[in-house]
């Protein structure tokens, strides 16, 4: 499948807003506490390809993106989820691999569906909020009317979207306030069990 994706900022007011909307008027909001231990060697605004281990409730997944990000984003996404309690493991076959290093991100988000698109709306902490519109859709034809169809969401809910360049300040922004590096050289294999228990 091919993910189009959109996302833009929220004032917190926008964001306790839209949160009370999909709780009413899209199919049930879902909560997700995320652990993101991304492993990605480009820098974002070049990266044609994200890699990552995830730990997404209680379950680690492992996540492969392709395709290169633009203002709105459009990428093949592979996921295969492990067993509970592997997260470790998985952490030594990355670093076998030779992905010694990760930036780490903590999320916690709401999901819901609402008006055909799957919406995520973020808390990251550090007072900065945002959202995501996405769509799957089966070929890259289907990507601009997809996007289309995203944009108008946006614009009927009142939600800014991220230009060409303003998602990548954005990224820049919240992965240096609300982000941090992981070095398995220094910090090891456990560092995820004795931090966060998974």
């Amino acid at each position: 499948m091919i993910e189009v994706l959109i996302r833009g900022p929220l004032a917190r007011k926008d964001y306790v807003r839209i949160k009370k909307l999909l709780e009413t008027a899209g199919d049930g909001v879902r909560t997700e506490k995320r652990i993101v231990v991304d492993y990605s060697r480009e820098p974002y605004e070049s990266r044609t390809i994200a890699i990552s281990l995830k730990q997404k409730n209680d379950v680690p997944v492992v996540v492969v993106k392709t395709g290169k990000s633009s203002d709105f984003v459009v990428r093949e996404e592979h996921e295969v989820a492990l067993q509970k309690g592997e997260f470790t493991n998985a952490v030594k076959l990355f670093a076998s691999l030779g992905y010694m290093k990760a930036l780490v991100c903590v999320r916690e988000s709401f999901h819901a569906r609402y008006g055909g698109a799957e919406f995520k709306l973020v808390d990251p902490g550090e007072d900065l909020f945002y959202y995501e519109a996405e769509m799957l859709v089966k070929t890259g034809s289907e990507a601009t009317e997809a996007k289309q169809k995203l944009e108008v969401l946006a614009r009927n809910l009142k939600l800014p979207v991220f230009g060409q360049g303003e998602m990548l300040t954005f990224i820049n922004a919240l992965d240096k306030r609300a982000s941090y590096v992981y070095d398995y050289a220094e910090q090891g294999a456990e560092h995820f069990r004795e931090k966060f228990g998974i």
